[in-house]
């Protein structure tokens, strides 16, 4: 028994040992037995599309569709702003057709292509506005109409999100076609007015510069250069029915050398300032007459010579288109006039020739003799006196004539009359009465021989009881 176990135990410590260490017959024995196969991976995701939901770590939330753990298909994403976009995804990104919500209440409708807007689509903002067309790169690209808040349109064509070129409505009723550039009119355009005026030209970042023309709903019409929306540079303006001016404009006013054509057929070329005929100038009337000068305030201003049709000349001085101040005027008929003008009329001191010969030297008013003067006849004699109206007045007066002989009195209706002293140019006087130009009254007539002569007077001869001095001192009284 002892034995056995003995043997047993040796047995167990052989059979325990060979597993250490087994015999060569048993390593050959195990040489082709297979090992075991490790164990199978966790199986992939599924390729296929199926509805899920996704949270992302910044707080954005997806529902729809999902394929290969990314967004595919259609589904709606959550911003953590609060935007929030309905419809395709592809691989993650939008594509395909969706709505947009911004969380300010802006909302896009349209085509997205890789993630951004891009097709065709309609925007609409939170203040209004709107826009209907086509994107590219989430950009307005290629046509499409804008609708802004306060009812203007634009309908045209963008580029990379700026207009380029369309046609825009404005809130007045305005109308813009043409090209754009930073959202303003740049370019060539035509701008129609809410009141009818229209303007076809250039335009510079949205106004009127450059070349162009503005026509007016009442007729007028404006050609030329532009700046800043007013007339400036080199143009013409006609006014139907009044004039046309052709010339240099500054800051939307006539400046500069220019002409302008009156309906009437006046031509008046010259300088201008602040929109009126200013500087010096030619103004050639219709009827033919011209005036050469200067210009202020739109009228004949200073120095100048007008020309009449007729030929008579006036060269002096103008306010306010009339002839004021002192000038000379020049008759047809050879005649003329030196001296004080008010409001066109002869006023003042002055010196009339007449072509006859005559002369007028004195006081004028309404372009007559009137006041104080000398009247010297072609024959030499000289009348210094009043005058009204242009005539004489009764009064004291002084006649001179050509011989030397001088007359100091009373004047009536031209002629001697009333008291006055008459003295010839032999030295002969007469003191006494006048009538009508001869003595007449009491008179004495002192002759140059020194023979006084104390009488009446009628018509001209002695009546009457006369008394006769020589210069002896002999007097002789007769009947």
């Amino acid at each position: 028994m002892p034995l056995l176990v003995a043997q047993i135990l040796v047995a167990l410590c052989v059979v325990i040992g060979a597993s250490d260490a087994p015999p060569a017959h048993a390593q050959e024995a195990t040489e082709g037995v297979e090992a075991p196969a490790p164990p199978p991976p966790p199986p992939a995701p599924a390729t296929a599309e199926r509805q899920g939901e996704i949270r992302f770590a910044d707080g954005s939330h997806y529902v729809g569709q999902i394929r290969g753990g990314v967004m595919h298909g259609p589904g709606t994403l959550t911003y953590a702003n609060g935007d929030t976009y309905e419809g395709d995804f592809v691989e993650g990104r939008q594509d395909g057709r969706g709505i947009f919500r911004y969380a300010d209440g802006s909302r896009y409708d349209g085509d997205f292509r890789d993630g951004v807007r891009s097709g065709q689509g309609l925007q609409e903002f939170a203040d209004g506005a709107q826009y209907e067309g086509a994107f590219e790169n989430d950009q307005f690209h290629g046509e499409g109409t804008y609708r802004h808040p306060d009812g203007s349109t634009f309908a045209g064509t963008y580029e990379h999100g700026e207009r380029r070129s369309g046609t825009r409505v404005y809130a007045d009723g305005s109308r813009y076609e043409g090209g754009f550039t930073e959202g303003q009119p740049n370019g060539f355009g035509k701008l129609t007015l809410q009141g009818g005026d229209v303007y076809e030209g250039d335009f510079v970042a949205g106004r009127r510069t450059g070349q162009g023309e503005y026509r007016f709903a009442d007729g007028r019409s404006y050609e030329g250069s532009f700046r800043d929306n007013q007339f400036h540079g080199e143009g013409t303006y006609t006014h139907p029915g009044e004039a046309t001016y052709s010339g240099t404009y500054e800051n939307g006013r006539r400046h500069g050398t220019g002409t302008l054509t009156f309906a009437n057929g006046n031509v008046y070329v010259g300088t201008f300032a602040d929109d009126v005929m200013a500087g010096t100038g030619t103004l050639t009337f219709a009827n033919g007459g011209t005036y050469e000068g200067s210009f202020a305030a739109g009228t004949m201003s200073g120095s100048g010579k007008l020309t009449l049709s007729d030929g008579a000349t006036y060269e002096g001085e103008f306010v306010d288109g009339q002839r004021e101040g002192q000038g000379t005027f020049r008759f047809a008929d050879g005649s003329t006039y030196e001296g004080g003008f008010v409001d066109g009329q002869r006023e003042g001191q002055g010196t009339f020739r007449f072509a006859s010969g005559a002369t007028y030297e004195g006081a004028f008013l309404n372009n007559q003799f009137h006041g104080e003067g000398r009247y010297i006849h072609p024959d030499g004699n000289t009348f210094t006196g009043t005058y009204e109206n242009g005539k004489q007045l009764e009064g004291q007066a002084t006649l001179v004539y050509s011989d030397g002989t001088r007359y100091e009195g009373a004047i009536s209706g031209g002629q001697q009359t009333g008291e006055g002293v008459l003295v010839y140019a032999d030295g002969t006087r007469y003191e006494g009465g006048f009538q009508n130009g001869n003595f007449h009254g009491s008179g004495i007539l002192t002759y140059a021989n020194g023979v006084k002569l104390e009488a009446t007077f009628e018509n001209g001869a002695a009546t009457g009881r006369t008394v006769t001095t020589y210069p002896d001192g002999t007097q002789v009284e007769s009947e």
